[in-house]
């Protein structure tokens, strides 16, 4: 989808669709089946969550449709939003008008995020929008069937949330596989210092969308490369940037097959690896890196530890989050996987004397689920 961006392009009515949309978020969109008694007490947070318009849309529930059926009772307006924005359901241009404005419809008409059915009176979305805290992102709508499908992952919200929580923030600031650019933003926003920040990824299609979000959300200074991680370019962006932050695809090769946005590796841990090394090679004084990955299995969830705890004159905080099964619908890991031991694992990492250090991290942020 190829947005139109002009010079008259108004940044100011996307954040006022932020404004408007930001109860969409109430809604969590990731259903689970098992009813543990994790899963019971989580549902509690869940609900409350819910009732009271908080983050919700990436939270695993096993109430997903009892959601929407209050939703499209009680909150009338944020239910219509939610299908339209992050479901992709048509909606009648009445409706679109009455929740989002004539000025506003007609806006996103002209930039071709929106677009209107030549056989009736609806309106369809070009592009998901995700609220997160006061910004706004922009991204493809997900399609499964789409190699190249740019889209906000939950993962990327938890390492934003962490990002945020964490105040970690640095003057230069490099986003690798920054796709719609939320945690290059998101780490540029925590400080006031920030100076420049500078996103990279192999897909072409992420220009727009990481351009349009930095505007959005007020980054004042920023560029974006389409170039590989272990390009020259990519080295060299390393060496000059104060703080790297990369959430790189984990999904295992044979499971990700060709899709470039997913494709970690064999064990889907191998570029992951490949990043580490080039940050390491290019290290400095002052520098530091955080990244998000999942560890699909006891053997790399053994390798990345052995490989950060080898790093020399680099403190480590490695933070294990609960239990996440990702694969547990795919049966398709490598058969020397073994698949009891899914975790999702947040890195930051700085300059120091070699110390390791492990926690189970319970994150009180709005995206960090059970």
């Amino acid at each position: 989808m190829e947005i139109e961006l002009r010079d008259s392009f108004d940044f100011e009515m996307l954040r006022q669709l932020a404004k408007v949309a930001r109860g969409i978020k109430r809604f969590p969109m990731r259903s689970q089946k098992k009813s543990t008694r994790k899963a019971i007490n989580f549902e509690k947070t869940v609900n409350e969550r819910f009732h009271k318009c908080l983050s919700n849309l990436f939270s695993l529930s096993t109430n997903v449709q009892e959601y929407l059926s209050i939703g499209r009772t009680h909150y009338e307006k944020d239910f219509h939003l939610y299908r339209f924005w992050i479901l992709n359901y048509s909606i009648s241009l009445e409706l679109a008008i009455k929740f989002m404005g004539k000025s506003m419809i007609l806006f996103l008409l002209k930039h071709k995020l929106i677009e209107k059915a030549t056989s009736n009176n609806t309106i369809s979305s070009n592009v998901r929008l995700v609220p997160f805290q006061d910004q706004v992102y922009l991204t493809e709508q997900y399609d499964s069937s789409d190699d190249d499908n740019l889209y906000l992952s939950y993962d990327s919200l938890v390492l934003a949330e962490f990002l945020t929580e964490r105040k970690i923030q640095g003057e230069r600031v490099l986003d690798i596989c920054c796709g719609s650019g939320i945690l290059g933003i998101t780490a540029f926003l925590n400080s006031p210092q920030s100076k420049h920040l500078t996103g990279i990824d192999l897909n072409a299609r992420a220009y727009d969308f990481f351009s349009l979000n930095c505007d959005t959300n007020q980054v004042d200074s920023f560029d974006f490369h389409v170039d590989a991680h272990d390009s020259l370019l990519s080295k060299k962006l390393i060496e000059e940037a104060d703080l790297i932050i990369f959430n790189p695809p984990f999904l295992p090769t044979n499971v990700a097959k060709s899709k470039t946005h997913s494709n970690g590796g064999r064990m889907g841990l191998e570029l992951t690896l490949e990043i580490i090394d080039l940050i390491i090679n290019n290290f400095s004084s002052g520098k530091r890196f955080c990244f998000i990955s999942q560890t699909p299995g006891n053997e790399s969830n053994s390798i990345l530890k052995s490989h950060l705890r080898s790093l020399k004159n680099i403190d480590t905080n490695y933070h294990k989050l609960d239990a996440f099964a990702p694969f547990s619908h795919l049966n398709a890991l490598p058969s020397d996987q073994e698949t009891d031991s899914l975790h999702q694992v947040i890195v930051y990492a700085q300059d120091g004397s070699g110390l390791f250090r492990e926690f189970d991290h319970s994150s009180s942020g709005e995206y960090c689920f059970a």
